[in-house]
């Protein structure tokens, strides 16, 4: 089986210019501006998914049209089934431009059970009167991602004081009629020294057709959160979650911000989740900026991801950390070979070790690993974005893929 990207950096070649200027006249489309700026042909945040039975069948999504303040117009997708041959669009109803009832959405993620059926989820929400309408949805497509159904909420709020953020979707590839997904709900955010952010988690074990009501599988306490919550599942069928937990958010003496990476475990697909989390590492970060102005830019931080070897059992986790050369953020990878219970002491994944690199992306199979992410470097003919190989004990070789 050939490595898998559960995320992809660009869907440009898919979709070029604003697909929504034919078929979303609606000028209620393209407001209320909310104070930000409308940008309508942004294509952003790609997510990507192979399907486990059949390598030819791929599907993207990623947020179209987007505003400056948070969200897009849409979510929408485009599904090959000649392996990226050809590709049509479609869209799941998220939002007000694809047929739903919110202004925006956001946070799109894509995955594929065994069998063919697929499964998005995103963030959608309203920006107008208290900015309190927000919820999480989960559509599915029993064609292969040409139709998509009516969205399943599996989180909504109408409290102001409630924010929802960075959900993923996980389809069991040992189980087609199990489907996973998590997110972070901050709460109390009207006091932010008091506020908390915990991981929810929801699933469905008949393949979609019903959800069941979601729990909190995790809260870091008072003036703390999680973000950036993706399970994956082991050969064995242990849920991994990965999460970035955040203390003293405020960063308000004596307490000072740190950034941990953890995982949850459950062992009942996840029925239960043992507390306490097992963290992986704690994160050092600069963040990135772009080399020629040194105005910040934003990426997606220490935001984890997550791959599995499904031959060997081997998990890996990267993200983005300053840790090697303390002065510009690079790619860390740390590696669990007893199914998450411990793990390995991160190492530098990225080859150019004093270029900034973040955004990661990590996939593996039959004893190897990739990792993708971009770079940020003065030089336009250094650019580029590197392919991890097969890993020796803890050397990660790489190969340049493409020029950015």
């Amino acid at each position: 089986m050939p490595l898998i990207a559960r995320r992809i950096v660009s869907l440009a070649l898919v979709a070029a210019g604003s697909l929504l200027d034919g078929g979303c006249g609606d000028p209620e489309c393209a407001l209320p501006l909310g104070g930000g700026t409308f940008f309508p042909n942004a294509e952003v945040e790609p997510s990507f998914a192979v399907d486990p039975s059949d390598g030819a069948h791929l599907i993207g999504a990623w947020q179209q049209d987007r505003y400056s303040n948070g969200g897009a117009r849409s979510i929408l997708s485009n599904v090959s089934f000649d392996a990226g041959k050809t590709w049509t669009t479609s869209s799941a109803k998220f939002s007000r431009c694809t047929g739903g009832t919110y202004e925006r959405a956001s946070d799109p993620w894509i995955s594929i059970s065994p069998g063919g059926t697929a499964h998005q989820l995103a963030l959608a929400f309203d920006i107008s009167g208290s900015g309190g309408n927000r919820a999480i949805l989960a559509s599915r497509s029993t064609d292969g991602g040409r139709t998509w159904s009516n969205p399943a909420g599996l989180q909504v709020d109408v409290d102001p004081k409630l924010g929802l953020d960075k959900g993923s979707i996980t389809a069991d590839p040992h189980d087609a009629s199990a489907v996973y997904a998590v997110w972070n709900r901050l709460a109390g955010l009207d006091t932010p020294t008091t506020a908390t952010g915990p991981t929810w988690f929801a699933r469905t074990i008949d393949g979609g057709n019903a959800w069941e009501p979601a729990i909190s599988i995790y809260d870091p306490g008072a003036d703390a959160q999680t973000i950036g919550n993706i399970v994956a599942v082991l050969p064995d069928g242990t849920l991994l979650n990965v999460m970035q937990v955040i203390t003293c958010s405020t960063n308000r003496p004596p307490c000072q911000t740190a950034i941990d990476i953890a995982v949850l475990r459950s062992i009942d697909k996840g029925l239960t989740w043992p507390l306490p989390p097992i963290t992986v590492a704690a994160v050092e970060s600069v963040g990135v900026v772009d080399p020629k102005t040194n105005r910040p830019l934003r990426s997606g931080g220490s935001l984890p991801s997550i791959g599995v070897d499904a031959s060997t059992g081997a998990v890996y986790v990267a993200w983005e950390d300053s840790r090697f050369s303390h002065a510009v953020d690079g790619i860390a990878l740390s590696t669990s070979l007893d199914r998450g219970l411990t793990w390995s002491a991160p190492v530098q994944a990225n080859r150019a070790p004093l270029a900034q690199a973040f955004t990661p992306s990590v996939s593996a199979a039959r004893g190897r690993v990739a990792v993708s992410y971009f770079l940020a470097m003065a030089s336009r003919s250094h650019a580029g974005r590197d392919f991890g190989g097969q890993p020796s004990g803890l050397t990660v070789i790489v190969t340049r893929l493409t020029a950015v």
